[in-house]
């Protein structure tokens, strides 16, 4: 079997096109236990169920290697165990496993669809695709180094070329939420791309001038609230390696969760740029969940068909 390709511009980036509907989700499980809040002297926090994954060295999928992945990915869980709330996994290196975020086989052990709050650090981007009439096709990639394959993506993608298989009519291969989930942190590159922002290269800003998250994300939006992550590069740094752990923290004793992550993930020294971005069922839910919505107090789940709106903010 031949090598598998290098993932083009590992941290590339997507347009406009017009966002598939997904199917219906499932209610949310049953509240864990309470955790007193940090926040105030009054109120609880819901406990919930994180998952991590994380992955340093690439010895199957001929990545470059990196060194703080599993820091990033295993203080954040150690953060929310921290304030009274469970790990349920934790998986590196060849244990994850791209089956556990595919759309058929997320609900299965240590997918991301059983827990409440899963955090992946590994290297990823958006990547985009011109398609007749000027329009743009954008879709996310991850890499793994697992016998289960190299990458997961948001739609199918060729798995000798890794490009899109049917890119007029693109197949979903992720669905955030259907099972238990509710936020998604994705401390990887290009993961939330907003156009060229905090895009050097000058061939990948053209690549990616038109994207932006809903263009990439809402399509695989099914009652997951929000997903959090950069645009541009992220830092994979000593400098940096604690901003899973704070972030943690900060989510787990019930702080807003976008202004938590746009605040412990930034980095004006690395150029690291943060991105936070939630549905809603219209503009205004939108906007009040981005402004608010925490572990402490969570936006309802909203199946597909039910979101009308996206609203994401960052930092750069």
């Amino acid at each position: 079997m031949a090598d598998p390709p290098p993932i083009p511009g590992i941290e590339n980036i997507p347009a406009i096109a017009g966002i598939d509907k997904v199917a219906p989700v499932s209610p949310l499980a049953p509240a864990g236990k309470q955790v007193p809040s940090a926040v105030s002297g009054r109120g609880k926090v819901s406990a919930v169920d994180v998952g991590a994954y994380w992955i340093n060295h690439y010895k199957r999928c001929g990545q470059k290697p990196t060194d703080y992945c599993d820091s990033l990915a295993a203080r954040f869980a150690a953060a929310m165990r921290s304030l009274g709330h469970r790990v349920a996994f934790i998986r590196g290196e060849q244990d994850a496993s791209p089956l556990q975020w595919g759309a058929w086989t997320d609900k299965n052990a240590a997918g991301i669809d059983t827990v409440e709050f899963a955090f992946l650090a590994t290297h990823s981007g958006t990547h985009g695709r011109e398609l007749p009439g000027a329009r743009w096709l954008y879709w996310w990639l991850g890499t793994f180094d697992s016998p289960d394959g190299c990458i997961v993506s948001t739609i199918r993608l060729d798995p000798n070329t890794w490009a899109p298989v049917t890119p007029a009519t693109p197949v979903v291969t992720m669905r955030l939420g259907e099972g238990r989930l509710r936020w998604v942190v994705l401390d990887c590159c290009r993961s939330l791309q907003l156009g060229a922002e905090n895009e050097r290269d000058a061939d990948t800003r053209a690549v990616l001038a038109a994207s932006h998250p809903q263009l990439t994300w809402g399509r695989c939006m099914d009652g997951a609230n929000m997903v959090f992550g950069f645009t541009g590069l992220s830092s994979d740094a000593s400098w940096t390696a604690e901003r899973g752990l704070s972030f943690g923290y900060r989510a787990g004793r019930g702080e807003a969760l976008a202004e938590s992550w746009i605040d412990e993930a930034y980095s004006h020294w690395l150029d690291d740029a943060p991105v936070a971005m939630t549905v809603g069922r219209s503009a205004d839910d939108a906007l009040r969940r981005i402004k608010s919505e925490s572990v402490k107090s969570p936006g309802a789940k909203l199946r597909a068909a039910d979101i009308d709106s996206y609203r994401w903010v960052w930092r750069n």
